[in-house]
């Protein structure tokens, strides 16, 4: 007897990350609480968890959690609906699943980094964007143009910008993720592209440190309750995608701004206070990083007064330096995220 649909909400993270240094069954779970918090946070009626991996040539978690060479027992059991590019990943606490998106992640001739959202095939790397674009749509993926820092300005960024001014509406989609900080306002390319009709989707886009797994699920595309048929979840979630153009609240709102506009609000002092620790730790994250860049330019002068190459370091010195750096830089990007962290659709 076929299932009728359900009303409901769904929690889409477009840009998931499951690395070699992931415990996966671990960071899925860390992903399907993070969607349902945001979802409770916002008053979302029965929401549905949703993830689309973003897998590179060299991974293929989906294929293996499909073909069952890899287990998640005993957090999730795993069920193949109808279509092929989906999971449904059950839990015994949860009436719906959580559903598992395949997707793909692959870098351009330009070195412009596209999202082939819903698709197990694989499209090379090194390709023009234009034809890595066109392989994903031949493939029945969504392509979408992935933001990160740095990564949109001067060549590429020229490059981006002629391929949204070219897209038509529900042929590509922009791609913001958990890495835009304070004050960062959504990039001009992405305002541009929704002016011209163009979706813009978020996801959490972690990093390949295994510290950084509890984040996945901490940015999400929200689409309100509409009729959901849990058993063709990939069809559904590609019908939402193309059709729904996903809207922005309030893009990098400052820490003046949000207190501000606490302080409109009943109850406000209350809040503030509440993110007091916050704003503290903060601070003390902008100080610590300004020492750490201080003392390594510190260190770098003193090997060159010594005529010494950071080369002739001992190797396992320079790798802990480095590892040290990033990892603080990195605690602090996460520590800084202002953008909301979910972009609502519309219902």
């Amino acid at each position: 007897m076929p299932i009728s649909p359900i009303a409901a909400s769904l929690v889409l993270d477009t840009h998931l990350h499951l690395y070699r240094v992931y415990e996966v069954a671990a960071t899925l779970q860390h992903a399907r609480r993070n969607l349902l918090q945001l979802a409770q946070g916002l008053g979302l009626a029965r929401p549905i968890p949703a993830a689309c991996l973003t897998e590179r040539a060299d991974h293929n978690v989906f294929d293996e959690l499909k073909k069952g060479r890899r287990s998640l027992e005993p957090a999730f059991d795993i069920r193949v609906p109808a279509e092929s590019a989906a999971l449904l990943l059950h839990t015994p606490e949860d009436a719906d699943p959580m559903i598992l998106l395949a997707g793909r992640q692959m870098v351009t001739a330009e070195n412009i980094e596209v999202l082939g959202l819903v698709m197990e095939d694989l499209v090379p790397d090194g390709l023009p964007l234009e034809d890595t674009i066109a392989r994903v749509r031949e493939r029945g993926g969504i392509p979408v143009l992935s933001w990160a820092p740095g990564k949109w300005f001067f060549g590429r960024g020229r490059r981006v910008r002629e391929t949204v001014a070219r897209a038509r509406p529900g042929e590509l989609l922009l791609g913001d993720t958990s890495l835009r900080p304070w004050g960062w306002r959504e990039p001009r390319i992405m305002r541009a592209a929704r002016r011209r009709g163009l979706g813009v989707v978020a996801g959490s886009d972690p990093l390949p440190f295994a510290e950084d797994a509890v984040y996945a699920g901490r940015m999400a595309t929200v689409f309100g309750p509409a009729p959901f048929d849990i058993q063709r979840p990939a069809s559904e979630i590609i019908r939402r995608l193309v059709e729904h153009i996903p809207q922005l609240g309030q893009p990098g709102l400052d820490l003046l701004l949000q207190l501000l506009a606490l302080l409109a609000f009943p109850g406000a002092a209350q809040r503030v206070f509440q993110i007091l620790p916050q704003l503290a730790q903060f601070i003390g994250d902008v100080f610590t990083l300004g020492f750490g860049i201080v003392t390594h330019g510190c260190l770098h002068m003193l090997l060159m007064y010594h005529k010494v190459g950071e080369n002739q370091l001992p190797h396992l010195v320079r790798c802990k330096i480095l590892r040290l750096y990033c990892r603080h830089y990195i605690r602090l990007i996460r520590q800084l995220v202002s953008s909301p962290p979910c972009w609502e659709g519309p219902g």
